[in-house]
Formats: structure tokens, C-alpha cells, sequence
């Protein structure tokens, strides 16, 4: 073999090992799947209403097996879709990963959010059995 070919063999070599260097590494530090989130509820679904400021409003919280509320949804047809709809998204983020109904209101959205903060809580109370 000419030195051409060696340095052309030697440098595929380096960069075969460099790659699976990278793919190890890449493996050990990729992130893991979520842990579900663990609570002290019931698992099931629970769904309570409460009155907002358009009209009723029903939250429905979903508890996975190790007892934590794994979805949120909630609806309002009626209300504001400017104000109230928009703070329905905010809620239900903030009831998520609170684990409760322990949250701030959105401003601005006060009828809203207060119906939506009864409901959950009272799914929350039948939740906790």
C-alpha cells in the first residue's frame, strides 16, 4: 500500500471511531421519558362544573395508576373567547402541573377563572374520595 492509500485508510479509521465515540456518549446522556406524575388521588376521571362568566364550565381531570392528574380539560362554549377562552389554556397548564387547584386566576379573566378553580376543585374533592 502507498502512503496515499494508508493515510486515506487511516483517516476513514479515525473518523469511524470518532462517530462511534459520538454515538456512545449521545446514548448515555439522551434524555429520559417522564416520570408519570405520582399524587395521592384515585386513578379515574373526574368531572365537576361550575358557573363561569358566559355560562357553565366543566373541568375534567383524567389521574393515571400512581395517582398523579395526568390530563386536564376543560370547557367553556360560552365564554369570552378574547378573555375567558384565552385563559382557559393558561389554566389548565397551570392545574397540570400544580396538581391541584391551588392556582392564580388569570387577570383580567376573573369570572373565568373562578369557575374554572371551583370545578377543579371539586373534581379534585371527588378525586381524593
Amino acid at each position: 500500500m502507498n502512503s496515499e492509500n494508508s493515510k486515506i485508510w487511516l483517516s476513514r479509521g479515525l473518523f469511524a471511531a470518532l462517530a462511534l465515540v459520538v454515538c456512545i456518549v449521545g446514548a448515555r446522556f439522551a434524555p429520559l421519558p417522564p416520570e408519570p406524575p405520582t399524587g395521592s388521588y384515585r386513578p379515574g376521571s373526574y368531572t365537576a362544573s361550575a358557573d363561569g362568566f358566559g355560562g357553565p364550565i366543566e373541568v375534567t381531570l383524567t389521574v393515571g395508576e400512581t395517582g398523579g392528574v395526568t390530563n386536564v380539560s376543560i370547557t367553556g362554549e360560552k365564554e369570552t373567547p378574547e378573555v375567558g377562552g384565552a385563559a382557559i389554556p393558561m389554566l389548565t397548564e397551570r392545574i397540570l402541573a400544580a396538581q391541584s387547584a391551588d392556582v392564580d386566576a388569570v387577570s383580567g379573566a376573573t369570572f373565568t377563572s373562578t369557575g374554572v378553580l371551583e370545578a377543579a376543585a371539586s373534581a379534585f374533592g371527588e378525586a381524593k374520595g
